[in-house]
């Protein structure tokens, strides 16, 4: 039985699920490149439907690390982070399973951004979201500062043909909707 609901858990995302940011423009601004993500109510709605609220559990650790960076100007230094780890446990039977995985504080809300992505990593750990890193690279012709509303709604279709019948192409050029 858990087997059946931890493949429910790891089910690709459905379009309500998956939300699409920009990652950045390419080098002459020609096209703007968009990557989707899940974001923590995905994982915490999916945790209640498949295990029961009362069946899964998150712990979080605040820590703080140091790593070495260099540039050419300084040369090398140590220079402080602030993380979070989470603890993600999913209860079978009588016993607690626990993954954990953490991520950097975030630059908009620190604290939360950290909490968030900390757990959606650990989800990742028991398999969820996997499938995002099975899509193409997504270029939407033009530079842009925000997805637009046509071009959501292709997105959403390609999130539906690749959980129905796959995708093929490394590569996926949108048009641009204001031309």
């Amino acid at each position: 039985m858990f087997n059946d609901l931890l493949k429910e858990f790891c089910a690709p995302l459905s379009p309500d699920e998956i939300e699409w940011k920009i990652q950045g423009v390419t080098n002459n601004k020609d096209k703007t490149i968009i990557v989707p993500y899940m974001n923590n109510r995905a994982v915490m709605t999916r945790l209640d439907n498949c295990f029961g609220a009362n069946n899964w559990s998150a712990k979080f650790t605040h820590i703080n690390y140091q790593f070495s960076k260099s540039s050419k100007k300084d040369g090398p230094r140590v220079e402080n982070g602030l993380g979070t780890v989470c603890e993600l446990s999913i209860k079978t039977g009588n016993e607690w399973i626990t993954k954990s995985d953490g991520a950097d504080a975030t630059h908009i809300e620190p604290f939360k951004g950290g909490i968030s992505d900390a757990m959606k990593r650990a989800a990742t750990q028991w398999g969820m979201g996997r499938d995002l890193y099975d899509y193409p690279k997504i270029f939407l012709e033009g530079a842009h500062f925000y997805i637009p509303p046509q071009t959501m709604s292709l997105l959403n279709q390609m999130v539906v043909k690749k959980n129905t019948q796959g995708l093929e192409k490394d590569v996926v050029v949108l048009p641009n909707p204001n031309k």
